[in-house]
């Protein structure tokens, strides 16, 4: 991968959620109710189910990390995967591409993207 942000696909477009790994647990998610917007200043946002989220990043060739994250609280009901998704997004150490899957990794779990649209 080139190290220039503007150019790497995973920047500067919109992924949606598929499914979260917890341990031996995969959760699938509904399309568009996670997102994920990485800007090409390093800003990032994130629709998290009810709520919205923002914060920086830091993208490496082979790394991606994520700065303190602000997020609204409002309540999306008790089978939200909100706090498993903010969790799993600030704990983020790496990331994969393979096709046109967006990958983040973490020690606790991974969370899988596609492109929305």
């Amino acid at each position: 991968m080139n190290s220039n942000k503007s150019s790497l696909p995973v920047i500067d477009r919109i992924w949606s959620l598929e499914e979260m790994v917890l341990g031996k647990r995969t959760l699938k998610a509904e399309k568009g109710l996670f997102t994920l917007f990485l800007e090409v200043d390093g800003n990032a946002r994130m629709r998290v189910d009810c709520n919205r989220a923002h914060g920086s990043y830091r993208l490496r060739k082979d790394s991606l990390s994520f700065g303190p994250l602000a997020a609204t609280r409002a309540y999306c009901g008790g089978e939200s995967l909100h706090d498993h998704f903010l969790q799993l997004i600030e704990a983020t150490h790496s990331y994969q591409i393979q096709g046109d899957r967006l990958t983040l990794i973490s020690l606790d779990g991974m969370l899988i993207f596609s492109p929305l649209g």
